[in-house]
């Protein structure tokens, strides 16, 4: 990432954490050739951010391209442009889309960013009988910490107890 190299630094210690991880959630864990996904957007830009519980599964589908990621700096690229890069946002995003117009923020302005509670993709939470409760909870309990170090590094998020609008 350009802007922020504390960004930078905060997604190489995420990388760097998902390579020592990789075979901790083994159940869960789809598809295992994928990239870790803090975020999708740019965090040092937005004033609001939306959160998630974990990356799905189908953002790796092919159509998605993200098996054309092979290095670092082209996965920190992606994530900062995620919006309004070559690929189409997932329409998972578009009841998020529409809340945040009535804050005249967007995703693809830069004035919003999602973020993840957990940067691992897995099968579905809900839906999928063979995810592991135990094991999901234990990822989401181990991975929370990410979100919490990402947080400080936001500069411009709002603060809504401190807004003055």
């Amino acid at each position: 990432m350009k802007g922020n190299l504390d960004i930078s630094n905060y997604l190489n210690d995420v990388l760097q954490d998902w390579e020592e991880s990789w075979d901790d959630f083994p159940n869960n864990t789809y598809p295992r050739d994928q990239w870790p996904i803090p975020f999708f957007g740019n965090p040092d830009k937005a004033v609001v951010a939306t959160v998630g519980v974990n990356p799905s599964s189908l953002e790796f589908a092919n159509a998605r391209k993200w098996n054309l990621v092979k290095h670092k700096a082209e996965w920190q690229l992606r994530l900062e442009h995620y919006f309004d890069g070559d690929f189409a946002p997932d329409d998972w995003f578009g009841p998020w889309r529409a809340g945040l117009a009535e804050l005249n923020i967007s995703y693809e302005s830069g004035t919003a960013a999602h973020f993840d509670v957990s940067y691992r993709s897995t099968t579905a939470m809900f839906r999928n009988e063979e995810t592991d409760p135990r094991e999901f909870r234990r990822m989401v309990e181990k991975d929370v910490k990410w979100l919490y170090c990402l947080l400080p590094r936001c500069p411009n998020l709002r603060d809504q107890h401190k807004s003055t609008n």
